[in-house]
């Protein structure tokens, strides 16, 4: 049997809040889209992605994105300093959930206040 952590969420009888709390928050949707969509794979090409994430919050999430099997992350063999993160299947296999959200997103901005 497997050890829960404590940190972790409840596992939920509703799959969708169940991949929502594994997904994490907004910053995690955002690296994932930039891996797939944008083809990002180094930390300093998701550090200075247009939204502005924190070098602590982008450290926690890409690690907690390869604890969740979204990313695996290899040593980059043309710079032995940098990680190079590559989406996994089960990321590749969010691609067009996240394409719906984007379209859905396009077709409802949010008003300005």
């Amino acid at each position: 049997m497997t050890q829960r952590n404590e940190n972790m969420p409840k596992i939920c009888a509703c799959p969708l809040a169940d991949a929502v709390s594994r997904l994490g928050d907004r910053w995690s949707l955002i690296i994932i889209r930039d891996v797939l969509l944008n083809k990002k794979r180094h930390y300093n090409e998701f550090l200075h992605a247009k939204e502005g994430i924190s070098t602590n919050i982008l450290a926690s999430r890409l690690r907690m994105l390869e604890q969740e099997g979204l990313l695996s992350s290899n040593i980059d063999p043309t710079n032995r300093r940098q990680k190079v993160y590559l989406p996994t299947q089960k990321a590749r296999d969010l691609e067009p959930v996240l394409k719906a959200l984007g379209e859905w997103g396009l077709k409802y901005p949010r008003a300005e206040v």
